[in-house]
């Protein structure tokens, strides 16, 4: 399917290493420290995210139309983070799940999903 002037929409899913970290996100230096290393990370600009205990799902679109890769753009964006959170008994997996949103129906699909977390 060929799509023109319209935004690659991903929805991306990123995890901690120990399932046995759990609520480590659970407060608002982590919040700020994602919020800013989304911001310096560029390229891809989220939109609604959840972060949960042990992953956080977040919508994201990139203004380019050669955009760096996602991954690459999460890889970014977790060092920030973990940079500016500072020591931490957590770890990210190095790794991210995304998934190319097909259309309206689709993303009403994902955001239902994650407003069911």
């Amino acid at each position: 399917m060929e799509r023109f002037n319209e935004p690659t929409v991903l929805f991306v899913t990123v995890t901690l290493r120990k399932p046995n970290t759990y609520h480590c996100f659970d407060n608002a230096g982590f919040h700020r420290s994602l919020l800013t290393g989304w911001t310096r990370a560029c390229e891809w600009h989220p939109g609604y995210y959840l972060i949960m205990p042990d992953h956080l799902h977040v919508f994201c679109v990139s203004d380019l139309v050669d955009s760096c890769p996602v991954k690459a753009w999460c890889k970014k964006w977790k060092g920030l983070v973990s940079t500016n959170v500072g020591p931490r008994n957590w770890r990210w997996l190095p790794d991210c799940w995304d998934t190319q949103i097909r259309n309206q129906e689709h993303y009403l699909e994902k955001l239902e999903y994650v407003r069911q977390n």
